[in-house]
């Protein structure tokens, strides 16, 4: 296969999540809400799907531009800012995922960090998100790690790229009732920036996605994150929506961070905001081992709760 990959996971129970509570507001029938949530908590807690289209354009073996540009967005299961996806037309589903990938085209990301992304799920439409932005926004590679499965829906992490993995992996944290399953995708692409390199680096690039809830359940996942991470020992980029900001004293961002020495851009800065309401600083992109920031930039457009944010990185040879 173009793509190798690897699937890790087991039948677990699958935490429910917030947006079911959104939809029981709209059943008539609680009889009928409450078997759904019944059926939803035994799936599969962890699976992924790779894939590189050999009719696609691109998908090469290695990156070869002097920088790397990427960005990372919480897509919402293409709702927008709809209230649940349940309610919003497959047409308008579409449409929406048509709009994030003209950012992704303009922006000339070379690799795309994505959560809350659907496999075919009857609450969004019928059709793989992932899949159709890959196609839309002119990505020949992608992984999807699906760490929620259940009778409304199949979601999870997941990762877009220009060039071929190297290798991908998926995991899915433990549980934490009462809120969904979350978990992270990696995918490792080769780097020669401008062929200057004997040989193409390794970089190892991360899509996750933490609780919204409980400071202990995101402080729980940063330790898995950190466990199954502290072998990767070339450049790491991991981006995503932690639900979390810089400056608490409890910090699951932050954490992280510390744990895996991992470099955030200007984490201080209180006017960067990625999350509409409240305005809050939720997504974040985090580098380590030889890679620096050369720009980042959050993007005003809305397509989402959430706003795509973009960094250019360069291979900083001093270190």
């Amino acid at each position: 296969m173009d793509c190798p990959w690897r699937v890790s996971g087991s039948w677990r129970r699958s935490p429910i999540m917030t947006d079911m509570y959104r939809m029981i507001a709209f059943t008539p029938a609680p009889g009928i809400a409450a078997a759904v949530l019944l059926m939803s908590l035994m799936t599969p807690g962890s699976a992924a799907a790779a894939e590189c289209r050999r009719d696609k354009p691109g998908g090469g073996q290695v990156i070869t531009s002097p920088t790397l540009n990427v960005a990372t967005l919480n897509i919402a299961h293409g709702r927008k800012l709809a209230f649940n996806q349940a309610l919003v037309p497959t047409a308008t589903i579409r449409r929406n995922l048509d709009d994030i990938a003209v950012l992704f085209r303009e922006a000339e990301v070379q690799i795309v960090a994505l959560q809350e992304a659907d496999a075919p799920s009857k609450w969004s439409g019928g059709f793989d998100h992932v899949e159709y932005l890959a196609d839309a926004a002119g990505f020949p590679c992608f992984v999807h790690g699906h760490h929620v499965k259940a009778i409304f829906g199949t979601y999870g992490t997941a990762l877009l790229s220009s060039t071929r993995f190297l290798q991908t992996q998926t995991h899915t944290f433990a549980p934490t009732p009462p809120t969904t399953n979350k978990g992270f995708v990696m995918g490792v692409v080769a780097w020669n920036p401008d062929g200057r390199l004997d040989k193409p680096i390794k970089v190892a690039v991360v899509s996750v996605h933490l609780d919204f809830l409980s400071t202990d359940a995101r402080e729980s996942q940063v330790a898995e994150i950190a466990q199954v991470l502290a072998a990767v020992t070339g450049p790491m980029i991991i981006l995503g929506d932690f639900n979390a900001k810089w400056h608490p004293q409890r910090s699951a961002v932050r954490l992280l961070a510390d744990r895996l020495e991992l470099e955030a851009f200007d984490p201080d800065n209180d006017s960067i905001v990625t999350y509409r309401d409240p305005e809050s600083r939720l997504d974040w992109v985090l580098i380590a081992n030889g890679i620096m920031f050369e720009s980042f930039e959050v993007l005003p457009d809305t397509v989402s709760d959430h706003h795509a944010v973009v960094a250019t990185l360069a291979l900083d040879v001093g270190r």
